[in-house]
């Protein structure tokens, strides 16, 4: 702004005109001129030159050097020999178990991050949150959890019930594992070997389960830990009790998935993380709205009790857990009896 109003035009000044024998007077008067011209021609304009021709230059050169090493060397051959002293790691190849275990190590550990991460953002702002909530009518939200006071533990018991939903995405996930090692043609590779069809499945189903074992006690952690430090106020066995009943919904889940995956392969993944996201959506809208009661029902969460502060649902934790097992069952039995099906 100060620029625009104070600048002003310099004052313009008559430059002389000189005649081209005028300025070419240098060359004569002053013979070094030639060695300084010759010196800028030389150095600006062969960096100039050389910065052009190089690329080329190279490549041609390059070309030549592969034709002079091809002709020194065996077909299928190299002239340097390798030197791979790197040892052969077969931890957890004698069995399906150890096999799925190793492909899915990545997944466990992002999630077991993930989750832990999660348990200290609980451990952190939940008293913090509950705290605010108290004196606000946001409180009104929790009582679509069929909670009647307000505190720390019912803020926690809230945010495990979040934890239900990423546990259960975290099922459908390994059904969508199980899927890609079909459809890529993976799976035949291992069935080829004596490996049985349902023995393979039970391993993915054994390590699915470890993830979302694993993923629960991340998080529980965390929040203790986190808890320790802020001042939390629910003790580790709480915290405990909270995380285990986030793990029948995504048991539920997971044998669901596998059961369609036994019978209907190509449609598994899309049906389990519809399902998910479907029963979520129906527990967020439909306690905004007040949809039935058997309506609510078909959400597999609208049956997770906030742990700890209620009571867990011990009933519809153990129907949801036989359940999915017998729905895993009735996959592997399905799995049995029909052919690979690749994507």
């Amino acid at each position: 702004v100060l620029f625009l109003l104070f600048w002003r035009d310099a004052p313009a000044s008559a430059r002389p005109q000189l005649s081209l024998n005028q300025q070419l007077a240098i060359f004569r008067k002053q013979p070094t001129a030639w060695v300084l011209a010759l010196f800028y021609f030389v150095t600006f304009g062969g960096f100039v030159g050389i910065s052009l021709i190089l690329p080329t230059l190279l490549a041609v050169m390059l070309g030549l050097v592969a034709v002079a090493l091809v002709t020194r060397r065996d077909a299928g051959s190299g002239m340097l020999g390798g030197s791979d002293r790197r040892r052969s790691r077969t931890t957890g190849l004698s069995g399906p178990i150890g096999l799925a275990a190793r492909l899915a190590q990545g997944t466990a550990l992002a999630w077991a991050i993930g989750l832990g991460l999660f348990g200290i953002l609980i451990g952190l702002v939940a008293r913090t949150a509950a705290e605010a909530m108290a004196g606000s009518d946001t409180s009104a939200l929790l009582g679509g959890f069929g909670l009647t006071e307000i505190g720390t533990r019912a803020y926690v018991g809230v945010l495990f019930v979040i934890l239900t939903v990423a546990l259960a995405s975290a099922a459908a996930g390994r059904v969508a594992a199980t899927r890609e090692e079909e459809a890529t043609g993976r799976l035949e590779n291992t069935l080829v070997r004596p490996v049985t069809r349902p023995r393979w499945l039970v391993g993915e189903l054994v390590v699915a389960l470890g993830i979302l074992i694993v993923g629960a006690c991340a998080t529980v952690l965390g929040a203790y830990v986190a808890g320790r430090a802020g001042g939390l106020g629910v003790g580790l066995g709480d915290l405990a009790r909270a995380g285990a009943n986030c793990l029948p919904p995504a048991i539920f889940v997971l044998g669901a998935g596998i059961m369609i995956f036994g019978f209907l392969p190509r449609i598994a993944v899309t049906v389990t993380y519809s399902y998910v996201a479907g029963a979520f959506l129906l527990e967020i809208v439909g306690s905004a709205v007040a949809l039935p009661s058997w309506v609510l029902n078909v959400s597999v969460f609208n049956h997770v009790a906030p742990v700890p502060a209620v009571a867990a649902d011990v009933r519809s934790a153990v129907v949801m857990i036989v359940l999915g097992v017998g729905f895993a069952g009735v996959g592997i039995f399905g799995f049995a009896r029909r052919d690979v099906i690749s994507a």
